[in-house]
């Protein structure tokens, strides 16, 4: 059953549903209030009164937020403009007034839809604010963006009497023209009897979450099958978990024992394929070979993956981090000129996911895509390739050097056509955030796909409760996905609110070479590092798990 990846990403954001909880992230625990006027600090080299058009929401270390509705300006050493102030324990302002922020207090910056009224925004922050420390992992976050985990919704189910890691949601949905739907498997059984099936959907990012649309599905397939979603969001059935008769790489190497089996001793490219790159435009590949018996209609490729970091330090230090605070503009680009988003995805998408080729009589033919997955939990992606009459089938996986950790690659046949699994769309029957209480609210914001949005900020979790069917028979099993849509925006912080010292990069859409080179010579420079730290920097669930 597919779940449409594409749709009308136009839509104005009109309602944040979830308020913000901003002080487990920026309050120190000395409490200073700003004062408007600006102080003696190191000046940032910000070029004078430069004007930022984006509306923003500015968090101070403190935990103040201010909002500036039409931007501001920033100065060598402020930010000044129109703006609301919100601190902790004391009423709104009533109105916009002049604000001059001394940059050192400047914890970090959003960008949000100037569409939200007032009201709406008003009543989320003086909800939710209260004054909570600085915990070590934001402060971290702050001194050093790049290694700070991030991504997009993550989702927890329960295994083993604790909650661990089940799916993250729309990985690559940066921006609102960039909205898109997702599938994602939680479960290969509906749980114990007699208890709802419980799901976590949490924030554990310095990122502001826009989730338009969650479903959970029930997937009623036979016993000892597994199903997998592919690059459509559609449902493949597996009856067999065949390794490749032979693996080797883009260097010839032989790589079948790391992508056999499913065994987290995965493949990924050498350092001297990133090398390449510095060049220009390169990819590694996997050559793979398969046996199919005669008379197969088809063959099913099942991956198991995710990324690397490559992508992240891409978007996080050359995307973001090298424009300062024109990264704001650049967000909200992404999010209001479809013009320009547009070019940006067709470009992103050139260098991201699998792209799979067949070898046939008149050489390598594209024979579909696997998509990122993201870089924080294996996923499996299926991809269903006619036989076109052949027995051995040799397949190529291209990709970028050393942007995915590949853990296995299998793949089934199919030789008369099967029924598809039953589908059976379930609804959320509970939901309540981290205190217990019930947020029927947070239900319906999420119901349907419409023009209404759960916004969540850092630390922020909701718990959904249903209750899948059983089995109908000894012969059936059900397998529990949940489909979701929406998309996220990252929060400038720490040193991306400084211009990049010693360094003349800076991002250009149109700079792709020159992007490549960067993008090799920092993640060489730094992946061991990144990947020591990057997961180790979630910020903390409001309220515990």
């Amino acid at each position: 059953m597919p779940f449409s990846a594409t749709g009308d990403n136009r839509r104005a954001l009109r309602r944040p549903a979830a308020g913000l909880f901003l002080t487990g992230v920026i309050f120190f625990a000395a409490c200073y209030f700003p004062s408007k006027h600006v102080e003696s600090v190191i000046p940032y080299g910000i070029q004078r009164d430069k004007p930022v058009a984006a509306p923003a929401k500015v968090f101070l270390r403190d935990g103040t937020i201010i909002l500036f509705p039409s931007g501001f300006t920033a100065g060598e050493t402020a930010i000044h403009g129109e703006g609301r102030r919100f601190v902790p324990g004391e009423p709104a302002a009533p109105d916009l007034e002049p604000v001059e922020i001394p940059l050192d207090r400047v914890a970090a910056m959003a960008y949000y839809d100037e569409k939200l009224t007032t009201a709406e925004i008003v009543g989320t922050v003086i909800l939710n604010v209260s004054a909570v420390p600085l915990v070590f992992s934001s402060l971290y976050c702050l001194s050093c963006p790049k290694c700070c985990f991030g991504s997009c919704p993550t989702v927890y189910t329960e295994d083993g009497g604790e909650f661990k890691l089940a799916a993250e949601l729309f990985s690559f949905s940066v921006g609102r023209l960039a909205e898109s739907d997702d599938l994602d498997f939680l479960a290969g059984s509906a749980g114990p009897p007699g208890r709802p099936f419980e799901m976590r959907l949490t924030n554990e990012a310095l990122e502001s979450h826009r989730i338009n649309w969650l479903r959970p599905l029930a997937v009623v397939h036979p016993l000892g099958t597994r199903v997998f979603p592919d690059s459509n969001n559609r449902l493949v059935l597996f009856r067999r978990f065949l390794p490749p008769l032979e693996a080797r790489n883009s260097l010839g190497e032989d790589v079948l024992p790391a992508v056999a089996e499913a065994d987290d001793r995965a493949y990924r490219s050498p350092q001297s394929l990133v090398e390449r790159l510095k060049e220009g435009p390169f990819f590694d590949h996997l050559d793979v070979k398969l046996k199919i018996p005669p008379g197969a209609s088809s063959v099913k490729l099942l991956l198991r993956l995710r990324n690397t970091l490559l992508s992240t330090l891409l978007f996080y230090d050359l995307v973001l981090g090298s424009q300062g605070l024109d990264a704001l503009s650049w967000i909200q680009r992404m999010n209001g000129d479809p013009a320009y988003a547009g070019r940006f995805w067709f470009l992103f998408r050139v260098f991201s996911g699998v792209r799979v080729k067949v070898l046939t009589d008149s050489g390598w033919r594209p024979a579909g895509l696997i998509v990122d997955p993201g870089p924080l939990a294996f996923k499996r992606l299926a991809l269903s390739i006619p036989a076109s009459g052949r027995e051995d089938i040799e397949l190529r996986l291209e990709f970028v050097p050393d942007n995915y950790l590949i853990d296995s690659v299998n793949y089934d046949y199919e030789e008369n056509p099967a029924a598809d699994p039953a589908v059976i769309p379930l609804e959320f029957d509970d939901v309540r955030d981290m205190d217990g209480r019930p947020r029927p609210d947070v239900r319906a914001l999420v119901a349907d796909k419409d023009d209404r949005y759960l916004e969540t900020e850092p630390g922020q979790a909701y718990r959904f409760f249903f209750n899948p069917p059983a089995a109908r028979s000894e012969e059936e099993q059900v397998s529990i996905f949940i489909a979701s849509r929406g998309f996220y925006n990252e929060w400038l912080r720490g040193k991306w609110l400084e211009p990049p010292a010693g360094s003349d990069y800076r991002f250009d859409l149109g700079d792709v070479p020159g992007t490549l080179r960067r993008l090799a010579e920092s993640w060489l420079e730094s992946k061991t590092f990144l990947e020591e730290r990057f997961f180790q920097t979630r910020i903390p669930i409001r309220g515990g798990w």
